[in-house]
């Protein structure tokens, strides 16, 4: 079993087996989450990327030295160890400001249908089959006037757990929502450190997946491809932009693009 790389928040222990998918398994201990997948789903900060997945569901022990899946034991020495800070200046804001437009292009270039990137079109719908799933709209479209308006609270309360999947895409939302208040802490915006702080503990709900990546953007961390999008939109054309925003979409079955709405939505308002 070849290891690829190893995230940086990833901690020592032994890690139970929580769920199986296709291209990913998830593991926890005391809490923490580990998540080990295949390359093309990219590096993060709890992530190991292996070549193959574990065949089964015996429980991983994290070492200083070792990785012991089983019977395999991988030496961690020589295993590139993957940063998953994400820094900014308010250099990097002001080119940022100018690719907005771009950046909105691309989420709809790139968006799946049952995405929250019907907010960033003219026409503020997306195709809806059920009443539940009008229902959740209308909750969403609620929590984005709350938004607007700067009712965090109130946003906040529509939005999260709003959506299904094992993230909701309120959820996701909100997640770009304190990485993009991150980013403007980071440039300088005085209030967005306090914000951040606010949105992220009022967040905070029994999703263990989404409690985790509302945790990493208040910590100011990403996986591989929301630091390659704040690296696109910071300076980059519209090609690298476009690439970022397609590798977001390659997050979950919307969650990446859910969580591209919800920055472009904080960076918007702040303009």
């Amino acid at each position: 079993m070849r290891l690829f790389s190893i995230g940086d928040k990833v901690a020592p222990g032994i890690y139970q087996c929580h769920s199986r998918f296709q291209r990913a398994i998830n593991y926890l201990s005391d809490g923490a989450l580990l998540t080990c997948l295949l390359p093309e789903l990219g590096s993060g900060p709890s992530h190991l990327v292996l070549k193959e997945l574990p065949v089964d569901d015996s429980p991983i022990e994290i070492k200083p030295q070792q990785i012991i899946f089983g019977n395999d034991q991988i030496p961690r020495k020589g295993v590139p160890v993957f940063d998953s800070n994400i820094t900014f200046s308010a250099e990097k804001l002001k080119m940022l400001y100018t690719n907005l437009d771009l950046f909105r292009q691309s989420i709809q270039h790139h968006a799946p249908i049952e995405s929250l990137a019907f907010i960033t079109a003219p026409k503020r719908s997306k195709p809806c089959k059920t009443t539940f799933q009008r229902a959740v709209e209308e909750r969403q479209l609620a929590g984005f006037d709350a938004f607007q308006r700067d009712d965090w609270q109130e946003a906040v309360r529509l939005l999260k757990g709003s959506g299904s999947g094992l993230t909701p895409a309120g959820d996701d939302f909100i997640a770009g929502w304190i990485l993009g208040l991150h980013l403007l802490s980071q440039a300088g915006r005085s209030q967005a450190k306090k914000r951040m702080a606010l949105v992220y503990t009022a967040a905070q709900g029994e999703n263990l997946f989404s409690n985790h990546y509302l945790s990493l953007a208040w910590e100011g961390r990403g996986v591989a491809a929301v630091k390659n999008l704040v690296t696109a939109l910071g300076g980059g054309s519209f090609t690298m932009i476009d690439h970022a925003v397609g590798l977001m979409a390659h997050m979950g079955s919307t969650s990446g693009i859910d969580m591209a709405v919800g920055l472009w939505m904080t960076l918007l308002k702040d303009q």
